[in-house]
């Protein structure tokens, strides 16, 4: 047996935030932008994600960061997908697909 992490709650809601698929060189110029940042940091756009925006109501599906901005984008993941074109310099970032790592979910059943 070895101790826990330190820090590690494992009652804790937050598993580290939202894991983003990355899709280099593209953009999804026909779906709106909801919002832009002049700041390229990723760690700060999706801490924005999930918390600014998320706080106004917006549930952010895509970004995109160009080499001095970022473009927020509220879709799904499947609009996104489907609206993406290849544009050099560009890199956008995609909510993952929840159907991905559902063969490794994994249910246990407790006796009373």
């Amino acid at each position: 047996v070895k101790p826990m992490a330190q820090g590690f709650d494992p009652l804790a809601k937050d598993e580290g935030g939202t894991q983003w698929e990355v899709i280099e060189d593209m953009d999804c110029p026909s779906i709106d932008n909801i919002a832009q940042a002049d700041t390229t940091d990723v760690d700060t756009l999706k801490k924005a994600c999930e918390t600014q925006l998320k706080r106004k109501g917006i549930d952010v599906g895509c970004f995109v960061v160009d080499d001095r901005r970022a473009y927020f984008k509220q879709c799904t993941r499947e609009e996104a997908v489907a609206a993406k074109k290849q544009r050099k310099g560009c890199t956008m970032y995609v909510l993952p697909d929840p159907e991905a790592k559902k063969s490794f979910r994994m249910m246990k059943a407790v006796k009373d």
